[in-house]
């Protein structure tokens, strides 16, 4: 579709007749679908962001060598569902050990991690999904869980905007109406 660009969007609306009304919901659905993309993928990124600031400061107050490296690395690996926060998880408390000798020390980096990666990865960015697509906190979480176990990774990360195209489509199409009520607030 973005390699398309406006050709797909132009093809779109000639499908769906000639009336005007419903080429006008068309392009509202449309628009709307490419807003509500644009907030998911920022939501991504400023929570990732978040991460590897949270991360940074913890690992500061901590004492680990070169904090701001490995938040980075954290920060970035979040971008992969689940395996990016093991990845991560497991790389601090390999950073933590060769730096203090301590499995004890380790133990508690990798620890300190995964509860900052979770807090804000799961619980943090998934409210702020839901709100920023305007549905309701359970259907956004059972969309992720439903979407990463058919797809895995990849349905984690396609899984929020595939829903809030779904959201935008109910509350545009007058059949659909109800799956946008049990969706929305």
């Amino acid at each position: 579709m973005l390699a398309a660009g406006d050709k797909f969007r132009r093809k779109l609306v000639h499908l769906v007749g000639h009336s005007l009304a419903r080429r006008r919901i068309t392009v509202e659905i449309l628009d709307e679908i490419d807003t509500q993309v644009q907030r998911q993928l920022m939501i991504l990124v400023a929570c990732n962001l978040l991460i590897a600031l949270a991360c940074w400061v913890a690992f500061l107050v901590a004492g680990l060598g070169r904090a701001a490296l490995w938040a980075t690395i954290v920060g970035l690996l979040h971008f992969i569902p689940y395996a990016g926060t093991a990845i991560a998880t497991i790389a601090i408390g390999a950073v933590a050990l060769v730096q203090a000798g301590s499995l004890a020390t380790a133990f508690g980096f990798a620890a300190l991690t995964a509860t900052i990666a979770i807090a804000i990865g799961f619980l943090l960015m998934g409210w702020w999904q839901g709100r920023a697509v305007r549905m309701n906190a359970v259907a956004t979480f059972v969309a992720l869980l439903f979407f990463g176990w058919l797809w895995g990774a990849w349905g984690l990360i396609i899984g929020g905007p595939l829903m809030a195209i779904v959201k935008v489509c109910a509350d545009r199409i007058e059949a659909l109406k109800p799956l946008g009520e049990l969706l929305g607030h």
